[in-house]
């Protein structure tokens, strides 16, 4: 996972769900959700949008992750850094104030160190600070560099936060795959794909 951009992952992921017919759409904020029977005694669910749309499915997946209700804040920068590509990747792992470095497309990526508290923005530079500290400690060539890119977000980050599927609804089918956030991008994409094979064999019968 280290070596891969997470967002190559998930275009990846995308372009095998398009290959296959799935049209992806997002900007759409959703109120609620519930299930509602229809004609010949059938359910299905109705899903209602910020802006007002109505939508309705045979079935749902629910994959809200870990930005639905953050309750902490995590932070990342990335220098300019040409590294070759069997540099390696390492971890400054010392409990709660581990760091990440992570190499790759002319970047050196720096993620961790000690969490925020979601929503407050007033001490992000002092976070960055230690970030780019840390980078410079194990990479003394960064001296009198700094970041090109620095960011923060909030998320929910909880040791217990392990994904897993379970069933929603009544009858129409439906599944939510909770937990996500702490244990990276992977599980969500195992589970997703999982979740998927499961509503199209039930869409299917």
């Amino acid at each position: 996972e280290g070596r891969v951009q997470p967002l190559t992952l998930l275009a990846h992921l995308a372009q095998q769900a398009r290959t296959e017919g799935v049209l992806i759409a997002g900007n759409a904020r959703v109120d609620a959700y519930q299930e509602i029977q229809g004609k010949m005694e059938a359910y299905h669910w109705q899903i209602s949008l910020a802006n007002g749309t109505v939508i309705t499915a045979r079935g749902l997946i629910r994959a809200v992750g870990p930005t639905a209700q953050p309750d902490q804040r995590i932070y990342a920068l990335a220098f300019a850094a040409d590294l070759p590509r069997d540099f390696p990747l390492f971890w400054d792992a010392s409990p709660y104030t581990y760091t990440d470095f992570r190499p790759g497309n002319g970047r050196l990526t720096v993620s961790g160190g000690r969490y925020g508290k979601a929503g407050v923005t007033q001490r992000d530079a002092s976070y960055h600070k230690r970030l780019a500290d840390a980078a410079r400690h194990w990479l003394p060539e960064l001296d009198g560099k700094e970041p090109s890119y620095a960011w923060g977000v909030d998320l929910a980050v909880s040791a217990h936060m392990i994904p897993t599927i379970r069933t929603i609804g009544d009858t129409a089918p439906g599944y939510a795959i909770d937990g996500l956030g702490a244990l990276g991008v992977l599980p969500g994409m195992v589970l997703g794909r999982r979740a998927g094979e499961n509503m199209a064999g039930m869409l299917l019968r």
